[in-house]
């Protein structure tokens, strides 16, 4: 293979000419050295920037010599780059062309967004040719690795065959943690023959039979509850989550839905896995900084698991085109993206690292950010799934909202994972944890005279079935995950999902819901009440010790003794947040809360609404007419809300007028800290315009906070409104959307509370409600043995007859008629 180091022709040098092409000799000490190896061309140059320790990043620039489109920008990582003599820093970068020809390469670094070339536009790069193309193909499985694979299926299949020999081995390898996918891969050996259908019926009954009997000793016990778990769960496989929240990132309900599910999957005896952004920066009580994670370690279930360097993937991006022109303006783009891991149990966490786009939670970015962003982290999960030496099985990828809308996309258009070995059959499903137009992902395909839609590298077919169905302009990611999802498009609330197919719930994708209407379900949210009890538990605790009170359970833990004496703890709670907000401090004052975000979705308009009669706003019409009222607002403002900017001026004027009645807090406000107000408060403020699920009163609910609410969306499927005559439902709702209506409702609560006995009976039914996440997974199971093909099986009929009518209820009902089980 002849190789030459020649100035790079004229003609590729018009790739640049846009950009800033002076050299930073500060940055580059010399030209490429270029050596052609095995498998691929390795470049080698000397810097004196190290990339570990910079904000600067640099890249190699490489490509045919006879078309510049099609030129790509590759990501140099930190393992690229070694310490050299004299303070400089070596980089080696390996590429692999995958045809014959003449190329170019070059260096840049950006810093500040500018480009800063090796040289100057015409002189200082290398060209090299090669006669033999690389292959693209990916390492397959060592030979060792499939021959025990082979044999692990083998010796299933005979255990299947004998009762005892099976329930030895399913419990054997569940005890040695080699258990993955075992579910899934019985009813894979099983399925489509009658006989083993029937035996494996018969191995179930015998256990169920076996389990009832008095006298079995404990470990047998253990082996048959092992073993039933196993078949009730069958045909499920590895689950993993693609989502920008989870037990490391939290900036509202999203982290608590990932961490619940992950959990109790995991007590379920299923594998289940979390993709998500290491974040760089530290954002407050949003998420620590990714050095100061990788220190702590991370808290997955109930155990502190520490964070691991485990490899690296690049992740593609695609080019951007000069507007309305096949020219390129910024050529397609590899990603270094370094990879971390956190384990317990049956749970994973695979990080992905980057320093630009994992810096921050949700940053406040322009359009092309937000989509490189999104592209980022979907192609990323999709590398990392793909890639054997991660040692993920994906059966089910669940995707979540508009920042991870991108992975049932990829997955069904992009041909790299179409015709990928461990991706192929993967199941999809996205769940739609609110589908507001303004949390769609809709962003303008054109921005600045820069076209956007050639970043997600998808073929122009598939222009359509990614941009807003009502705006030609604009990309829409949820459009995109309903019109490409495999399986199931999941609300987080039947309510929800049957809003979703109206025209004013659907926010526009009403008739993309339609078209997909056997593919939605809905299920409402959960909490870890165990978890949270505890935080109850240590918060209050706390605030008894801090303000002198006496303690009840300050040595030991008991959710039962939370429980009873509830009232003790949020009284307790109450004088210290009153103490900690600038509230005055009162036990007998009904203390009235809203926690969350200040957006519109929220209701936040009816707070500051005119109330008629009073000629003033609704917050001044509660204090003015309840002496005994007192309001805390808290939450960070939505980005271009003008209410909120309302709200806030509204606030700051109560607060010089009504000194220690009503506080406002601006800013995020942290889990444990949220937790902390409403468990102190008596009444909870969801006013809501649109409410997808809700999190924040299945959290009031078991902290014994009665909740005033609007009747809409999940709400309905949480709260029943209370009648004082026969002492039924758990809160006060009201379904006009105006100030008046929601100031009648929390009159209406306040007038009750103020009764001792029905304040009692209220909080007594209010902690009684059970919204544990395990009430919630058997639909979740369900779905997913759906999407396995487990109820066409005749098992189905027998053992899992219950989880098949559940897969009936958890349909929206003005279409499950309509459509006939599998």
């Amino acid at each position: 293979m002849p190789l030459q180091s020649l100035g790079l022709r004229k003609d590729i040098s018009t790739l640049r000419e846009a950009e800033d092409s002076s050299a930073l000799s500060s940055i580059f000490l010399d030209k490429p050295r270029v050596d052609i190896l095995n498998n691929c061309i390795e470049v080698k140059l000397t810097t004196k920037i190290d990339i570990a320790a910079s904000k600067i990043a640099l890249y190699a620039h490489w490509g045919p010599l006879n078309d510049g489109n099609q030129w790509i920008s590759e990501e140099i990582g930190s393992e690229d780059v070694t310490a050299a003599a004299d303070s400089n820093f070596c980089i080696v970068k390996r590429i692999k062309p995958s045809k014959i020809g003449s190329y170019g390469i070059t260096f840049f670094a950006v810093v500040d967004g500018k480009k800063h070339w090796l040289g100057k536009p015409e002189v200082d790069d290398s060209v090299f040719s090669i006669d033999t193309s690389f292959s693209k193909a990916r390492l397959l499985l060592d030979y060792q690795a499939v021959s025990d694979r082979i044999s692990f299926k083998t010796r299933l299949l005979n255990s299947i065959l004998d009762y005892e020999k099976f329930l030895r081995f399913v419990s054997g390898v569940r005890k040695a943690r080699q258990d993955k996918g075992i579910a899934k891969l019985i009813f894979d050996l099983i399925s489509g023959d009658a006989d083993l259908e029937r035996l494996l019926l018969s191995h179930f009954t015998k256990a169920v039979d076996e389990l009832a009997e008095r006298d079995i000793s404990p470990r047998r016990k253990k082996s048959l509850q092992t073993l039933l778990l196993v078949l009730e769960n069958i045909g499920i496989g590895e689950v993993v989550f693609v989502a920008p929240e989870g037990p490391h990132a939290s900036a509202g309900g999203l982290s608590q839905v990932i961490s619940g599910l992950m959990k109790s999957l995991d007590e379920s005896g299923l594998s289940t896995t979390l993709i998500s952004p290491l974040y760089e920066e530290d954002q407050g009580s949003k998420h620590p900084s990714a050095e100061e994670l990788i220190r702590q370690g991370l808290l997955l279930g109930d155990e502190l698991v520490p964070i691991t360097k485990v490899g690296r993937v690049q992740i593609p991006l695609g080019p951007t085109r000069y507007s309305g022109t096949p020219h390129i303006k910024e050529n397609a783009i590899l990603i270094s993206a370094q990879v971390y891991k956190a384990e317990s149990k049956n749970m994973r966490v695979y990080f992905l690292r980057h320093k630009r786009l994992a810096a921050r939670l949700y940053p406040d970015s322009s359009g092309k950010e937000q989509i490189c962003h999104a592209t980022f982290l979907a192609r990323g999960a999709l590398e990392i799934l793909r890639s054997p030496r991660f040692e993920i099985n994906p059966h089910i990828v669940v995707s979540n909202d508009w920042p991870t809308a991108l992975v049932p996309v990829l997955l069904k258009t992009d041909p790299d994972y179409l015709d990928d070995e461990i991706l192929r059959d993967v199941q999809t499903f996205h769940i739609l944890h609110n589908c507001g137009m303004a949390y769609q992902g809709r962003f303008y395909i054109n921005e600045y005279g820069e076209d956007l839609w050639p970043l997600l590298g998808l073929a122009g077919e598939h222009f359509f079935g990614i941009c807003d169905p009502n705006d030609s302009r604009l990309l829409n990611l949820t459009a995109g995950a309903i019109h490409h999802v495999k399986r199931a498009l999941v609300a987080v609330s039947k309510p929800y999902a049957e809003d979703l197919l109206t025209e004013d719930g659907g926010e526009g994708l009403h008739n993309l819901f339609k078209s997909k209407a056997d593919c939605v379900f809905g299920i409402s949210n959960g909490v870890d009440l165990e978890s949270l009890r505890h935080i109850l538990w240590q918060l209050g605790e706390k605030a008894k010790s801090e303000l002198n009170l006496e303690s009840v359970t300050a040595s030991k833990y008991q959710q039962q003794s939370v429980i009873k004496n509830m009232s003790t703890y949020k009284q307790a709670l109450k004088l210290a947040v009153q103490q900690k907000y600038g509230l005055t401090q009162d036990k007998d004052n009904i203390l009235i809360s809203f926690v969350g975000r200040l957006a519109e979705q929220k209701g936040i308009a009816l707070f500051t609404e005119t109330i008629k009669k009073d000629g003033c706003s609704l917050l001044e019409s509660i204090l003015t007419h309840h002496p005994s009222a007192q309001i805390f607002i808290g939450g960070p403002v939505a980005l271009g809300d003008s209410g909120s900017k309302e709200l806030k001026k509204v606030i700051v004027d109560l607060i010089a007028r009504y000194p220690g009645r009503i506080q406002g807090i601006f800013n995020f406000i942290s889990h444990r800290e949220a937790l902390e107000i409403t468990a102190a408060s008596d009444l909870l403020l969801m006013p809501s315009r649109y409410e997808p699920g809700g999190i924040s009163q299945l959290e009031a609910l078991a902290t014994g906070t009665i909740v005033v609410a609007r009747n809409v969306g999940g709400i309905t499927a949480t709260l029943v409104d209370y009648a004082s005559e026969q002492s039924q439902g758990n809160a006060f709702l009201f379904d006009e959307y105006s100030a008046s209506a929601l100031y009648s409702a929390v009159s209406r609560a306040i007038e009750t509370l103020l009764n001792d006995v029905e304040r009692d009976a209220l909080r007594r039914i209010a902690t009684a409600a059970d919204n544990d996440w395990r009430h919630r997974l058997p639909k979740y199971l369900t779905m997913f043995q759906y999407a396995s093909g487990v109820f066409r099986a005749s098992i189905a009929s027998s053992y899992l007859s219950e989880r098949k009518k559940l897969l009936v209820s958890i349909r929206p009902s003005v279409v499950h008629n309509a459509v006939s089980l599998p």
